[in-house]
């Protein structure tokens, strides 16, 4: 609808990867991010990756940095309200998440940073638009999008890479050329390949719901216009008729030249309803993992247990448990620590 359209715009004309207030908080959020993996050892990955997209996004969406905390609320709330209508969907919950949602929005709206996309979305709009429900349908689905997303998809590529010492090497070695220099995630191929691997076998969308817009028949199946349908990049993905070994993690399946058949790789939809914000993920996961492994050798711990790791279906994604890793900075004498 109007605001699928508004959002893409905003996205594509503010967040572009060349922008300097895209750029400034990636690579600050991607430092912060290897400080704390080895400064802070008792925090686990998952929060690290959270406080990583916090950083990231917030600032270029809403440019004020004492925001960030409802940012990360407002997100918190919206998935704990739809996890209570999915167990009980006349629980009320709703009416409660939707005055916070409108609180954050409103303190959004004043407090708003001047070189931030939502000043730029209440300067530019209409004189009698309504401000709230212009930032609820861009920014906050922005938030919404973004930050959960993001965290997960980091973790888990974090969490896969650190299996294999031989690719750590490898990406320390790709990311020397470029340090902390602004890139376009093509430019560091290696790093790129293995988000995407990683978006492959552990899809943070593991299903996806759309609505049929026209009458479609395939064999003996029809589906007609209005039908809701349910698809899976979890299943698809892993399917061998496509992918060879097709559960094991091999950022090969992503080297130049590789090719894929339309329909067999699709982490965030595909076509004209695919997420907006999928050059823009994929540029910010790609400096993070360039970023990090350049910096640090990261390794299973041996209190991780396998049933922390395992994935578990919720709104998004996520591991079961508390997940760490042992970091161990590169090019230092520093002892290694736990995470």
């Amino acid at each position: 609808g109007p605001e699928w359209d508004q959002m893409r715009r905003e996205m594509t004309s503010l967040l572009s990867v060349s922008k300097p207030w895209f750029q400034r908080p990636l690579r600050a959020a991607t430092n912060q991010l290897v400080t704390d993996l080895v400064e802070r050892p008792n925090v686990p990955l998952l929060e690290h990756c959270i406080a990583w997209a916090t950083r990231a996004i917030c600032d270029p969406l809403i440019g004020e940095r004492a925001l960030d905390a409802s940012a990360q609320g407002i997100v918190h709330a919206l998935n704990n309200c739809f996890l209570a209508l999915l167990s009980d969907p006349n629980a009320g919950h709703l009416a409660a998440t939707q005055k916070q949602y409108t609180d954050v929005m409103d303190r959004i709206a004043q407090h708003r940073g001047s070189d931030s996309v939502a000043n730029h979305i209440l300067t530019t709009a209409p004189k009698d638009a309504d401000h709230i429900e212009l930032l609820k349908n861009v920014v906050g689905g922005l938030l919404v999008a973004s930050l959960h997303i993001n965290a997960l998809s980091l973790f888990w590529a974090l969490t896969q890479i650190a299996e294999d010492p031989n690719l750590q090497k490898r990406l320390a070695f790709e990311g020397q050329v470029w340090e902390d220099t602004p890139r376009r995630a093509v430019e560091t191929p290696l790093a790129y390949a293995c988000v995407r691997e990683s978006q492959r076998i552990k899809p943070v969308m593991a299903f996806i719901e759309r609505q049929v817009a026209r009458t479609v028949e395939g064999g003996s199946h029809k589906l007609n216009a209005g039908d809701n349908v349910l698809f899976s990049p979890w299943l698809v993905q892993r399917n061998s008729a496509t992918w060879a070994d097709p559960l094991t993690f091999n950022p090969d399946n992503f080297a130049k030249g590789a090719r894929h058949p339309i329909g067999s790789y699709f982490p965030f939809g595909l076509g004209a309803r695919q997420c907006p914000g999928t050059n823009l993920v994929n540029q910010q996961l790609t400096f993070a993992v360039s970023g990090v492994f350049h910096k640090l050798q990261l390794a299973p711990h041996a209190e991780t247990r396998p049933g922390d790791i395992a994935p578990m279906f919720r709104v998004n994604l996520e591991p079961r448990g508390q997940v760490r890793l042992s970091a161990t900075p590169i090019r230092s004498t520093q002892k290694k620590v736990t995470l």
